[in-house]
């Protein structure tokens, strides 16, 4: 039977700025699942390794950290990939924004960007796309709730769940599969714009840690633009939590890992109910 968790807690929140620090620490160095406040550049890793025993996709997210601006680098393995598995999606949510009003019927629930990649029977694909008012206990099922109700551009009026396409699924990422040990790693760069626009690069050998922390590091697969005037997001759209993101399809099993590179904490400590620590569905991120 599946059997669903989901957990809300309260955390120290960070307050994080993009930084290329000239001393790189290792991966793992800084654990900052639980709420971290200091400086440099803040590396973490989690992984996967789960076989999904249920009926249907099971679905989770695990949130990394806070980031000032969408800024910085996730490197996404997903391990014993053959030209036959098609075992799951391994990806981030980020830009995290909480509606406010108590007048409209989406007060508390969530915006957020999604990027995923999977392997589909040696094809690489990948898609991103903004979710709109997602309520808490959406965050782990499928599509967030939000079924096939697609728009064009972010509408404050609409309060009912919705989603805007910035990279249709599924996108065909070229010139890239597993390597020879069967593993297919993309590397995923944020960077936002002052406008609140954001720039998602999808790259290919980027391995270490100076590669994800330089504009010229690894050779770029793919671009897209997520502008302002279609998230809604702008020049006050600063702070927002980022996730690692999962899903597993029925009966197979997936062996993944996220390593995040290029973000930069600083020792601002904010104390609110919008930093809630969220993990969320039944992946098992360690």
């Amino acid at each position: 039977m599946k059997m669903t968790k989901k957990f809300i807690f309260a955390a120290i929140a960070v307050a994080a700025v993009i930084g290329f620090a000239s001393c790189q620490k290792e991966i793992g160095e800084i654990d900052w699942k639980g709420g971290v406040v200091g400086s440099g550049d803040g590396n973490t890793t989690f992984t996967v390794k789960q076989t999904n025993e249920a009926d249907g996709t099971i679905r989770g997210m695990k949130q990394i950290g806070i980031l000032n601006r969408a800024q910085g680098t996730c490197v996404l393995r997903q391990f014993d990939q053959t030209k036959t598995s098609c075992d799951g999606m391994v990806g981030f949510a980020c830009c995290f924004t909480k509606n406010k009003d108590a007048t409209k019927a989406n007060n508390g629930t969530y915006n957020f960007l999604v990027v995923g990649v999977r392997n589909n029977k040696g094809t690489t694909e990948t898609y991103a796309s903004f979710f709109y008012n997602i309520a808490e206990d959406k965050l782990s099922t499928e599509n967030f709730g939000v079924g096939k109700n697609q728009k064009q551009s972010y509408s404050e009026a609409l309060t009912e769940p919705y989603e805007v396409e910035i990279e249709h699924f599924p996108k065909t990422l070229s010139g890239i599969t597993f390597d020879k040990d069967g593993t297919l790693t993309v590397a995923v760069k944020l960077v936002e714009a002052n406008d609140g626009s954001v720039t998602i690069t999808w790259l290919k050998d980027v391995e270490e840690n100076h590669q994800a922390a330089t504009t010229t590091g690894g050779t770029v697969l793919h671009t897209a633009e997520a502008k302002a005037t279609k998230t809604g997001r702008n020049s006050t759209s600063a702070k927002g939590k980022i996730c690692a993101y999962a899903n597993i399809y029925s009966g197979k099993s997936l062996n993944a890992k996220w390593d995040i590179y290029d973000v930069s904490w600083s020792q601002e400590t904010v104390f609110s109910a919008d930093d809630d620590f969220i993990e969320v569905g039944d992946i098992l991120f360690e």
